[in-house]
């Protein structure tokens, strides 16, 4: 049964998802869902094998943290999404909860749905009990109503990866831009983790949005390059700048 919001407000499913393979293909839709900008008028085709790209990355990275091993390639995700095989620890559970969130368009988007909050569906997510609700609204919680997107304004030092080489690079490049503008969920994980004060985390959120929404659509190379970002000092991080 697949997840989405439903018209008329009415409450959204439990998850009951097909393992490692489903959940890797509901990733891809979503990150070929979220692709904007110059990718809208690529071919289908690119768009696809882009997006096949970040999911098996996403995916990786949070298998990664959820089992606190070092990360599979991408090469390895990939064979093992085509034969079903969940990497070691992790279990068909925690993979359906994923996709459920992947399918409602992310952590934030699902905990509005629900009326509730992405640290009470990051919970759920994890929890070990397969009884686990799906969490709804408490009577003492409020939950901020937000808006589409949040404009932020970043400068990093940092590296491009290209096809597994790192280069220098400022972001932005040029010496008259301060910063480069980025579009993420007021509600999202990189607001959560600049609130919390997780540095690595936000390192980690904001490569990957400055690689999407920054390099990709202003550099000029081929599609079939594997691109990647690794701040090495963030410089400025401003809200609504």
């Amino acid at each position: 049964m697949k997840f989405w919001k439903l018209s008329g407000g009415s409450t959204p499913q439990s998850p009951q998802g097909q393992g490692f393979q489903e959940a890797l293909k509901v990733l891809t839709e979503r990150r070929l869902s979220e692709m904007r900008g110059v990718w809208q008028r690529m071919p289908e085709r690119m768009r696809r094998a882009e997006a096949g790209r970040r999911a098996r990355k996403e995916m990786a990275r949070r298998i990664a943290q959820h089992t606190d091993t070092e990360a599979l390639s991408e090469a390895t995700i990939a064979r093992r999404g085509r034969r079903d095989q969940p990497p070691t620890g992790v279990d068909k559970l925690w993979l359906d909860r994923w996709a459920a969130i992947d399918r409602a368009g992310g952590m934030a988007k699902m905990a509005r749905q629900l009326g509730t909050t992405p640290a009470r569906v990051r919970s759920w997510r994890d929890s070990a009990d397969p009884a686990a609700k799906l969490p709804s609204r408490r009577r003492d919680e409020k939950v901020p109503p937000g808006a589409p997107t949040q404009r932020i304004g970043v400068e990093t030092d940092g590296f491009v990866i290209i096809n597994g080489k790192e280069y220098p690079k400022r972001i932005p490049e040029s010496g008259g831009e301060d910063y480069a503008p980025l579009d993420v969920d007021p509600q999202g994980e990189v607001i959560e983790a600049w609130v919390n004060d997780d540095n690595e985390r936000l390192y980690e959120l904001l490569a990957d949005e400055i690689v999407m929404q920054w390099i990709t659509p202003r550099w000029d190379l081929p599609a079939t390059y594997e691109l990647g970002y690794r701040i090495e000092k963030l410089l400025k991080f401003l809200i609504d700048p």
